[in-house]
């Protein structure tokens, strides 16, 4: 990139970048971004401060590129005042409305060098108490999810899922996360979101969980989760809270005398809770059962059924 060291290192301080994306900054950002980035000493700043440091003429269309982008986040719209964004905020803009850039231009080591210190400041960023959950995410079946959907008016938008595609590896689909937020610096106002309706909505949970992606929702909208990528569910192991958080209301039950051994709960299920023993018979573990119900959605005989825990939110013994 055609920077000065000094330009390039007061951006790098200015932007918080951690030492694991220095290496692709020419991949992240623009010469202007650099140029922007290094000049921000306060706060917030104005319009005119972006036009003075980047001598753009259409200011406007440049702005709400940068806003669009991630580079800058919006303090006051009427005053048009703005603040720099720092690389954490940054990055899941970058990866979602960016993903095949970012996976086509970053080699798999560093993406997942970035991961891992995204991940690390996710888990610090939550409550430390590990004895109740962090937020008020919880695991649905589809079921539930759906009519969820029905419940819930207010305006729905699609996106890409920023955990899948920081990854980029576990090739289940990406463009399944549903989202409720709007308003100021959310991905619906940045313009990287799509509003769709209620119908496209439960059209987009039934595809998720026939894909195999387990329905988590908390207020703000629903996840159709991995076990490889998410955050959730990552965390979930950090945190050794199985049946507490995400808040877990069911458990698989197996009917052996229904099953015909036909393999696909051993394909759909993240956490090995089925195996296929040398007698091809299918053998259940169900401590490790999220409760998700993914595996039932895919059993044709009706062989696996989800049960409600008497307590939802408490560890199987």
């Amino acid at each position: 990139m055609d920077t000065s060291n000094s330009t390039e290192a007061k951006f790098v301080e200015h932007f918080h970048i951690p030492e694991v994306a220095r290496p692709y900054l020419h991949i992240f950002f623009t010469q202007k971004d650099l140029w922007l980035g290094a000049a921000v000493t306060e706060q917030s700043f104005t319009a005119d401060f972006i036009q003075k440091i980047t001598q753009e003429q259409e200011i406007d269309s440049y702005i709400q590129t940068l806003y669009h982008r991630g580079v800058i986040s919006i303090v006051d719209p009427e005053k048009r005042l703005y603040r720099l964004n720092d690389f954490y905020g940054y990055l899941d803009i970058f990866c979602v409305s960016r993903k095949e850039e970012y996976q086509g231009k970053i080699p798999k080591e560093g993406r997942r060098a970035i991961d891992a210190w995204y991940f690390k400041a996710y888990c610090e960023g939550l409550d430390q108490d590990y004895k109740k959950p962090p937020t008020k995410d919880r695991i649905l079946s589809l079921e539930e999810a759906l009519a969820k959907v029905d419940e819930d008016d207010r305006p729905i938008y699609r996106t890409h899922c920023d955990c899948k595609c920081l990854l980029g590896d576990c090739g289940l689909p990406t463009d399944v996360c549903l989202s409720y937020k709007s308003g100021l610096n959310s991905y619906s106002d940045r313009g990287i979101s799509r509003r769709i309706d209620k119908e496209e909505a439960k059209e987009v949970l039934r595809f998720a969980n026939k894909a195999g992606l387990m329905q988590t929702w908390n207020p703000d909208g629903f996840c159709n989760c991995c076990g490889d990528c998410c955050y959730l569910f990552r965390v979930q192991k950090v945190r050794d809270s199985k049946r507490i958080w995400p808040v877990q209301s069911y458990l698989i039950q197996f009917d052996q005398e229904k099953c015909v051994g036909c393999g696909s709960c051993v394909k759909r299920c993240h956490f090995s809770v089925f195996t296929k023993n040398t007698a091809g018979k299918i053998e259940v573990d169900t401590s490790q059962c999220v409760g998700c119900g993914i595996c039932a959605e895919g059993c044709k005989k009706g062989a696996l059924e989800l049960k409600a825990l008497v307590q939802g939110n408490e560890r199987e013994e």
